[in-house]
């Protein structure tokens, strides 16, 4: 065989094997399975297929799904697959259009757009229309203002996967204060004056000089998240698809290429060439790592998280007096805090023109992010999982019914799809308690079990620390053709190198060589023709 020919059958048994997926529940074709009532009369019960990344959970025997499904007189099948070949396989199932009921799409990583103008997706407002008000939910959330810059043409086609919120936040040792003798950081020279006597006064008490102030990690080239606090405390920021651009006197402002940001670097390199943050900090790819090698260790002061109460448990089976406290938003001198840009949201979520079942889908969406979805997806089963949720919010676990269900030692008690499942809200959003789906959400009504309940850090106090990091910016879900080329140049050639450069230079000199190099990259990469983009898009649609 010819070797073109040999790299064309490789590569349609390659695509083929995508596209099949990994499937929780069933086969490729559309099943109808029947079910005989009292009556006697045979009721069909259609298979919903719902792609979900990272499935772990099979319908087939899943009580919760199984639940859903009985609720909705419907089977639930899981298509999945793992999370770095999620675009891929979303991708590859609409090229092809594979039968597909839901499917979830990351915003800015899938041609979304191009799938409606190709007539790939159900128009949502077509399948709403007459029965808006038997989906609240979907209804409102898509047509927030938040989210309108995800129409194509005046025309909704996909749903926000929504999100209680902003839920991470800055967390520092308090025991190391009291043993140190120290305030709580308000300033950023404090903040540097406490993780200065973390890594050099044996807060530990072993006597060695093994102790750091702030644990970084870096979970992709150009995710420097895990240093928010800081670069917002200058008024700056790292950029990012949601978080870019802010509005100042009706003009749009890359906060990215400002002094405010020029200053962070200088901050974040001197805590690096210092030694204040772990300076390994590139090669951990996630926390879990930094956390075995420094906070676990009890060798860390301070952690960006939205998981205090999990991290400060397992400090204290290293130190049983660790103890972790929140740190509100801290400022530098002659500069001002801003917080964190954007309402959020997480993944796209659409019908294909492929589903066979586009209105028991809808029915789905709208079920999974009621009140009553919500209680199923987060509690479980009443009379199985939980015996009772208050209007507070709160629930009582039965633990030996779940573990019999669940694997604790993988998810704790938490179930594993009350999240990334076409919502990610530990509790419910009250859509129809409220005029717009942003008072809603500023409502969130969060769920916690009985246990946390009696914790200080639990996933109340975690949207509640949160919010303090956190506002609403005009351009979170906005997409422009005609800048997006640009923008994901800026992102991944631009940001994503002379940032660490920046953070890791050898001195404060090389910083400012680097930051004119970087200002050069930028525009040369497009910079101000997006923020032209961005200028229009604002002059056109929201001045």
């Amino acid at each position: 065989m010819h070797l073109k020919g040999l790299r064309l059958m490789l590569s349609v048994v390659l695509m083929l094997t995508l596209l099949t997926g990994c499937f929780f529940g069933g086969g490729g074709e559309q099943k109808v399975d029947k079910e005989v009532s009292d009556s006697g009369k045979s009721d069909e019960k259609v298979t919903l297929k719902v792609y979900r990344p990272a499935n772990v959970v099979d319908p087939k025997t899943d009580p919760i799904l199984q639940e859903i499904g009985n609720r909705l007189g419907v089977n639930v099948e899981i298509v999945t697959a793992p999370w770095d070949q999620s675009n891929n396989k979303v991708n590859l199932m609409m090229q092809s259009q594979e039968e597909i009921d839901i499917i979830q799409a990351e915003f800015q990583a899938s041609p979304w757009k191009q799938w409606a103008e190709d007539g790939l997706m159900y128009s949502i407002d077509e399948l709403l229309k007459g029965k808006e008000k038997d989906f609240p939910y979907v209804e409102s959330i898509t047509k927030a203002e938040s989210f309108k810059g995800l129409q194509v043409e005046n025309e909704r086609f996909f749903i926000p996967g929504s999100h209680h919120g902003q839920d991470t936040a800055l967390f520092i040792r308090k025991d190391w204060l009291e043993k140190l003798n120290l305030e709580m950081p308000k300033t950023m020279d404090d903040f540097y004056n406490v993780l200065k006597a973390f890594k050099e006064k044996d807060p530990d008490g072993n006597g060695k000089d093994d102790t750091i102030g702030l644990q970084v990690t870096m979970p992709a080239p150009d995710n420097f998240a895990e240093l928010d606090p800081v670069m917002h405390g200058f008024g700056g920021s790292f950029g990012g698809f949601f978080e870019d651009y802010v509005v100042r006197n009706d003009k749009v402002v890359p906060l990215e290429t400002t002094d405010d940001t020029k200053d962070a670097f200088d901050f974040m390199n001197k805590l690096y060439r210092e030694g204040l943050m772990n300076r390994d900090f590139p090669n951990l790819k996630n926390v879990d790592q930094g956390n075995a090698k420094y906070l676990y260790a009890n060798k860390a002061g301070a952690i960006w998280t939205s998981r205090a109460s999990e991290f400060e448990t397992n400090i204290q089976k290293v130190d049983p007096n660790a103890k972790l406290e929140f740190v509100p938003p801290i400022v530098a001198d002659g500069h001002e805090f801003i917080p964190l840009q954007g309402s959020a949201w997480w993944m796209m979520i659409g019908i294909p023109k492929s589903s066979k079942h586009p209105d028991e889908a809808l029915k789905f969406i709208e079920f999974v992010n009621s009140k009553e979805g919500r209680e199923l997806l987060v509690a479980g089963i009443k009379g199985e999982h939980y015996s009772n949720l208050t209007e507070q919010g709160i629930y009582d676990r039965n633990k030996e019914n779940w573990e019999k269900d669940y694997d604790v030692k993988a998810n704790g008690y938490e179930y594993p799809l009350w999240w990334g499942f076409l919502t990610t809200v530990h509790g419910y959003i009250p859509v129809e308690e409220h005029d717009t789906f942003e008072d809603a959400l500023k409502n969130v009504h969060m769920f916690v079990s009985e246990e946390d309940s009696k914790k200080e850090f639990n996933w109340k106090t975690a949207v509640e620390y949160g919010s303090y990091y956190n506002e609403p910016n005009p351009f979170h879900a906005v997409y422009i053709d005609s800048a997006q080329d640009k923008r994901n140049t800026i992102q991944n050639n631009v940001k994503a190198v002379y940032f660490l450069k920046m953070i890791t230079a050898d001195s404060e000199k090389q910083v400012n060589s680097l930051w004119d190099q970087y200002i050069n990259a930028w525009e040369d990469a497009g910079g101000k023709e997006v923020i032209q983009a961005y200028q229009d898009f604002y002059d056109e649609n929201i001045k």
